[in-house]
């Protein structure tokens, strides 16, 4: 009977705590989303003048390195965890978020945003372009090259495992239309 309560037990807090950790996680991930975006865009402004220092002071180099910094220690983590969110919620604030942070982070190489677009745009396609439909041509210029490199590369030799694969390819094609 103890063994039963106890599995009873760590069963309700795999199944509970996550959801109780998402809602707090959303707010974060936003927070972090946007710091993201304020530390790229202030790096970005200090590329074409190297001697440029932002309000705290920063250099061209200190900023890349704290850009890099954060980027790949905190924003890049917090991915998985923002796409489980939009996935299971069809969250379209955390979604617009995520959108925001691509159009504002197009100077980086980094392949997971893509990649996390991508997979969104398997579990919640409608989502995915009711949000890119909102957007102006510049920024759908934008997403849509994330959105099709993402989607093709996570469905890469894996359209025989994604059942509604081929629909999902037909609204990617027909995005624009």
């Amino acid at each position: 009977m103890k063994i039963l309560i106890t599995l009873s037990i760590i069963i309700c807090m795999f199944v509970l705590l996550p959801s109780v950790f998402a809602q707090h996680s959303k707010a974060e991930i936003m927070s972090i989303f946007e710091k993201e975006i304020a530390i790229n865009e202030d790096f970005k402004n200090s590329v074409d003048n190297p001697t440029h220092k932002d309000i705290s002071g920063k250099s061209y180099d200190k900023l890349r390195k704290d850009l890099e910094n954060y980027h790949e220690n905190i924003f890049t983590p917090l991915l998985e965890t923002a796409k489980q969110i939009i996935c299971n919620n069809k969250d379209r604030e955390l979604m617009r978020h995520f959108l925001k942070v691509i159009i504002s982070t197009t100077n980086s190489a980094d392949e997971a945003p893509p990649w996390i677009l991508g997979e969104l745009f398997i579990c919640q396609s409608d989502l995915v372009i009711s949000e890119y439909n909102k957007l102006n041509s510049s920024e759908k210029s934008i997403i849509l090259e994330d959105l099709q490199f993402g989607f093709d590369n996570v469905t890469y030799d894996k359209e025989k495992d994604i059942p509604n694969f081929r629909t999902l390819k037909s609204k990617l094609l027909n995005i624009n239309k």
